[in-house]
């Protein structure tokens, strides 16, 4: 009877493929680590990709396997902008793109992308709203496309009101009091910078406000739910006013993230069981996908959306439509999901994971010229998550010699992939909550001096440990 073990067993060594002619080819146009790192990120994918396949399923030949990861270190390598090694803890962290797809999002967003398809279709905005619990669902190019929608087709010429704390930036760089003018919509901010009460919504709501906005994209003291209104009280008052309530959840999740993820989220789900007319999400937030504006709520309202003459316009690529429906997919099955999605599979690293990786990376990066010490840290919380309880990481704080610092730093920044980490004077704290286990050849190999290349391998293998 097969095993697992015996599809393993047919699938060719880091060695055989560095070996094979194909992937020598490539060293003239590739620098040889990287292309010793592509490879093994890519004999890791494919051991993920055969664990998910039937026992009797077949595997390619070598020179199949060599082609597939010979496309995979020159697509990597084309990009013109450099890949990195986020090492800030921050998943989301301003300046880079965000975190990676899910191998199955790669592969439904490589086949859209190579052939015509029709166009049209709401499989995956009905797959949205199934997953999150809705009537209906549509999907824009970004949330803030979608915030833009929403004010200017829901209010219906009445004022919007938002807690003063929670008017800021959305996407990072559109300010929400920007957005309210293009819709051609009266921005009413109640209460005080740190908090807001039902009497705040109470006299704004009295004075004919038609939709009541909000945004989960707060700073800390706005978090404490002692400061600001339950959701459901927010509904009701809005009901006795004849307004909407829409909820913009910034990266919250559609739907629980299951128990192999000790971080509490807001979600969708939860937000439009509390009553709410429109939630409002980030793709890319926590549950996994491509950069876009997730709209799910009652039929009325999101149909008002799709039916605006600014929707086709704010419509979403086909291409990443493509990779959000792959990875609603994925999901759905929150086990599969927590070690399939990169960033729900960062969140559910084991504490003890970490720690054995960064013992492990700690000794060979002190080992490198210039670094004074290398060690192990705990980090009671990883950078801000936007959940309600702290997410534990383990790091490593990397002491370099002064006098070598500028070509330490100069040379993290100019490695293939490029290093990102946090750096104080002359330390830099490497936060392995947001560096997958692929990655950690790259990162030590990274403190090598230009030409040493004695980096041992072996001891940074990234076997996962429970």
């Amino acid at each position: 009877m097969k095993t697992p073990n015996d599809l393993f067993s047919r699938l060719p060594s880091v060695n055989d493929l560095m070996e094979n002619p194909r992937i020598k080819s490539l060293v003239d146009r590739v620098q040889e680590l990287e292309v010793t790192n592509g490879v093994r990120q890519f004999v890791e994918r494919m051991r993920r990709e055969v664990s998910r396949r039937a026992l009797d399923a077949p595997i390619p030949s070598i020179g199949e396997i060599a082609d597939r990861a010979a496309r995979f270190i020159l697509g990597r390598h084309a990009s013109q902008a450099p890949q990195v090694v986020n090492a800030t803890g921050n998943l989301w962290l301003p300046g880079l793109t965000g975190p990676p797809l899910a191998d199955e999002a790669l592969a439904t967003l490589s086949v859209t992308a190579q052939h015509y398809h029709a166009r049209g279709g709401q499989q995956v905005a009905e797959l949205v709203a199934q997953v999150a619990g809705g009537q209906a669902a549509a999907i824009f190019n970004s949330p803030a496309g979608a915030v833009l929608l929403a004010l200017s087709t829901l209010a219906e010429g009445r004022a919007i009101v938002v807690a003063r704390g929670e008017v800021g930036t959305m996407d990072g760089s559109i300010r929400l009091t920007d957005l309210a003018q293009q819709a051609g919509v009266d921005l009413v901010e109640v209460g005080a910078s740190d908090s807001v009460s039902l009497d705040d919504y109470r006299a704004a709501l009295a004075d004919g406000a038609g939709v009541l906005l909000r945004v989960e994209a707060l700073p800390h003291a706005l978090r404490d739910q002692t400061c600001r209104p339950e959701l459901a009280e927010l509904v009701k008052l809005a009901g006795e006013h004849g307004a909407k309530v829409v909820h913009h959840i910034g990266r919250g999740a559609l739907a629980s993230l299951g128990e192999a993820i000790p971080l509490d989220v807001v979600t969708a789900s939860d937000s439009l069981a509390a009553g709410v007319a429109l939630t409002i999400a980030r793709g890319d937030g926590y549950t996994g996908g491509p950069a876009c504006g997730l709209a799910i709520g009652r039929r009325d309202a999101v149909d008002k959306l799709s039916g605006s003459p600014l929707a086709t316009a704010l419509c979403v690529d086909p291409l990443v439509e493509s990779a959000m429906g792959a990875t609603l997919t994925l999901f759905r099955d929150t086990e599969r999901a927590a070690t399939s999605i990169p960033t729900l599979a960062l969140l559910s690293t084991p504490i003890l994971n970490l720690q054995s990786r960064a013992e492990r990376m700690a000794a060979q990066i002190e080992s490198q010229p210039g670094i004074v010490t290398a060690s192990p840290v705990e980090i009671p919380s990883a950078e801000d998550m936007g959940g309600t309880r702290p997410l534990p990481s383990v790091g490593i704080s990397v002491l370099c010699d002064g006098e070598q610092l500028a070509r330490i730093q100069k040379q993290l920044e100019d490695s293939r992939p490029q290093i990102v980490g946090n750096w104080r004077n002359d330390r830099v704290l490497l936060d392995l909550r947001t560096v997958a286990p692929a990655d950690d050849i790259a990162l030590v190999a990274a403190f090598d001096p230009p030409g040493d290349s004695t980096t041992n391998e072996t001891n940074t293998t990234t076997e996962q440990e429970e």
